[in-house]
């Protein structure tokens, strides 16, 4: 939940590597490696503005619409 007033919030990514999957998984393998960030900003009614700005340079931002109007029961 964002405080009243607020309409983004930030937070960092990251990328892992080293593990194995199935049978074969140990979660001492798991390397974590930060990758960067992602903003998600709300710019109203079923729109979300989403930028992600990586630490080896790459960006991008992307708007995402709500398709369906509220499903009953969700």
């Amino acid at each position: 939940m964002l405080p009243a007033g607020c309409n983004s919030v930030t937070v960092p990514m990251f990328g892992t590597d080293g593990a194995s999957f199935g049978a074969a998984f140990r979660a001492a393998d798991v390397r974590l490696e930060p990758w960067g960030n992602i903003t998600l900003r709300l710019l109203g009614a079923g729109r979300i503005e989403l930028s992600y700005n990586g630490d080896a340079g790459q960006h991008g931002m992307l708007t995402l619409q709500r398709m369906l109007d509220r499903i009953e029961g969700l």
